[in-house]
């Protein structure tokens, strides 16, 4: 079983135009179009997470932002509970 949150992991293309500061004004972008906040910045392996506004439609925010070049997915970020309902308790 898995529970939605209200946060979006976004995986970013590799490029070699996108140094840390053209990261850093995509994340800000990306912030607005959520109308949340960046969580997690981009780890080296290329994903960040980010926080939701309130009033913000997952579908329509995800949709919205795999349409900028640099991204190369974003999907719901969501909590995995089937290891603990199978009497995982790591």
């Amino acid at each position: 079983m898995t529970n939605p949150t209200k946060r979006i992991i976004v995986k970013f293309r590799s490029s070699p135009e996108l140094d840390s500061r053209a990261l850093s004004e995509l994340c800000d972008k990306i912030a607005g179009i959520t109308h949340g906040f960046l969580v997690r910045p981009p780890r080296p392996i290329g994903r960040a997470v980010f926080q939701l506004g309130a009033s913000s439609d997952v579908d329509r925010v995800i949709r919205e932002i795999q349409q900028l070049p640099s991204v190369e997915y974003a999907e719901p970020d969501v909590i995995d509970r089937s290891s603990q309902s199978q009497g995982d308790t790591r």
